[in-house]
């Protein structure tokens, strides 16, 4: 009964990353076979969801930090597109602006972070212990606004 996406643990963790609970979700995350599995460049649909809303994107969103590297270390696409166009990046640097020093902080980490996955070819991922392959960043990617996430 634990093979289907609709698994307890999931909804669980979807809720917990969607309220922005880190520590819960990173708990379960690491606890949760199931979850450590899944890709987080694939959108759940749960209903409560909106279309395209990945994992990734919501770490991304939510500033979620911890989680975010566990994602881009276990197979995040940095470019990969949500429904609105916008990119892991966009969320980064779009919540960035907010005025508040410890979020920005956070946010310039996740988006350093971001850049050091996708460039640096000796990334090792935690789960796998394999070398993760560098991967482009494209920073002019362009959402529905036309922003790109240097633009937020």
């Amino acid at each position: 009964h634990h093979s289907k996406m609709g698994g307890t643990q999931s909804k669980l963790f979807l809720k917990a990353l969607k309220a922005g609970d880190e520590q819960k979700a990173l708990d379960l995350y690491k606890s949760v076979e199931e979850l450590k599995s899944m890709s987080p460049n694939r959108a759940y649909s749960h209903g409560m969801f909106h279309r395209n809303v990945t994992p990734l994107h919501l770490s991304a969103k939510r500033g979620l930090k911890e989680l975010f590297k566990e994602f881009m270390l276990c197979g995040g696409v940095a470019n990969l597109q949500d429904g609105q166009k916008r990119t892991v990046a966009h969320f980064i640097c779009s919540t960035a602006s907010g005025g508040d020093p410890a979020v920005a902080e956070i946010r310039a980490e996740m988006l350093q972070f971001l850049i050091d996955v996708c460039t640096n070819p000796s990334t090792v991922c935690p789960n796998t212990e394999k070398p993760l392959h560098t991967q482009p960043l494209d920073l002019n990617i362009q959402d529905k606004a036309f922003n790109t996430p240097l633009h937020l």
